[in-house]
């Protein structure tokens, strides 16, 4: 076999060659390789805050002893599972944030970014779900 992939997350601007990354990347890449794919991935994801994860498709070439790889965009469902992961209810106020944080992590309008989530938001089941939303109806939207 001459080819290996890899599918990682990774914080933005987080990768560094020792800890729980140098561990799952040492089988696919070498020493030398390792300083290098932390550069290249942290000047890539400079602009995004460290608390983002994103999600890295890794391909090696164990012949050349070469690597390439690509940092794909942060999907919904993750995106809502990490910006909500301390609330049991969306409030209006901060469905709006995740709408502006969105628009600007994804350079779109704000206008398409409330379509994304709030299309995502609709998919999810009211039972059982990890999250439930409220707007506040009750509260008059304190």
């Amino acid at each position: 076999m001459r080819f290996n992939s890899l599918k990682i997350f990774i914080n933005a601007t987080e990768a560094k060659p020792g800890g729980n990354i140098g561990a799952m990347l040492s089988p696919y890449l070498f020493s030398t390789n390792m300083s290098d794919f932390c550069k290249k991935f942290n000047e890539q994801s400079k602009e995004l805050n460290n608390f983002v994860i994103l999600p890295v498709y890794l391909y090696v070439d164990i012949l050349d002893k070469s690597y390439t790889f690509l940092i794909k965009p942060f999907s919904v469902v993750l995106f809502f599972v990490y910006f909500f992961s301390n609330e049991k209810k969306i409030k209006l106020n901060n469905l709006y944030d995740l709408v502006l944080f969105y628009s600007v992590l994804y350079k779109i309008s704000v206008f398409n970014s409330a379509l994304i989530i709030l299309s995502s938001l609709k998919s999810f089941k009211k039972k059982n779900s990890i999250i439930n939303l409220s707007f506040l109806v009750k509260q008059k939207y304190v």
